[in-house]
């Protein structure tokens, strides 16, 4: 008589065990529509439509820069320029290769200490970033070097964007 009780109650908590398991998989599916990506952390239709806006550009300023610029060419299917360490050696390449656009992914903008220098803290977490602490905090404030060619600010998700130049993208 306690076999059939034992039966019944091994199945009931096996079925809870399964039902509880299977809740993230519901929320997923049922989940509101959102922007999906695979990892490392990139979109490949944005990276595929900025590549597409370069090849419309003639041979000379067919080129764009990525902070990960492995992830965007493998999208992309051309090369890319990976964005260099000092803003200096961004003006040099500026000068020799006119870039049509640069894509910052979550790689750069999702840094914990990111959010410290958006708010506006000056001290080491600007150092983190070297000179490229005033572009970064463009994208907060809207305020660029004068210097600096690529305005125009395209968020794709809040922590990527893509920056493009005025005068090589006209708007659409």
């Amino acid at each position: 008589s306690s076999a059939p009780r034992w039966t019944q109650r091994t199945t009931m908590v096996g079925l809870v065990v399964v039902t509880l398991q299977a809740v993230p998989l519901g929320a997923t599916w049922f989940g509101a529509n959102r922007l999906h990506f695979a990892y490392p952390p990139y979109y490949p239709d944005a990276i595929r439509g900025v590549a597409a806006e370069v090849q419309r550009r003639s041979a000379r300023e067919a080129a764009w820069m990525c902070d990960q610029p492995q992830g965007a060419a493998w999208y992309a299917g051309q090369r890319v320029w990976a964005q260099p360490t000092r803003l200096r050696d961004f003006y040099a390449i500026y000068a020799e290769q006119p870039l049509v656009a640069l894509l910052l992914t979550p790689a750069t903008l999702d840094r914990p200490f990111f959010d410290d220098l958006a708010k506006g803290d000056d001290g080491a977490t600007a150092s983190r970033f070297g000179d490229w602490d005033q572009i970064y905090r463009g994208l907060v404030t809207g305020e660029w070097p004068r210097e600096f060619p690529l305005r125009r600010r395209q968020a794709i998700a809040p922590n990527h964007q893509i920056l493009l130049d005025d005068r090589r993208v006209p708007l659409r």
